[in-house]
């Protein structure tokens, strides 16, 4: 990847954890589990806690975000690699992530 798309990632990174008021203590991947602490109003609190009760993998997270949040990321993506397929993890990523796969 070229200097100039590493430093376009890492600004939206931080522009992206500043907004939602975010602090990153590592760059790196740690193995270790973090405690996840969320808000819901009124009735829906009984949802989100069936929901967030236990264990998940951190891979499950930007799915649970998609549904509460009603968003569709598949066609995002879409999107994204038909503008610019360089910089948005194709199928070659989900091979790599089955060879370099570990858990914890």
């Amino acid at each position: 990847m070229e200097e100039s798309m590493r430093t376009a990632i890492s600004v939206s990174r931080t522009c992206c954890a500043t907004k939602a008021g975010v602090n990153w203590s590592t760059g790196g991947h740690t193995a270790t589990d973090v405690t996840l602490h969320g808000y819901a109003a009124g009735k829906k609190w009984r949802e989100f806690k069936g929901d967030m009760t236990g264990h998940h993998d951190n891979i499950e997270l930007p799915r649970y975000i998609e549904k509460v949040l009603k968003l569709d990321m598949d066609a995002t993506t879409a999107k994204l690699r038909a503008v610019n397929g360089n910089w948005v993890a194709g199928p070659e990523a989900a091979r790599r992530k089955k060879r370099d796969a570990h858990s914890h």
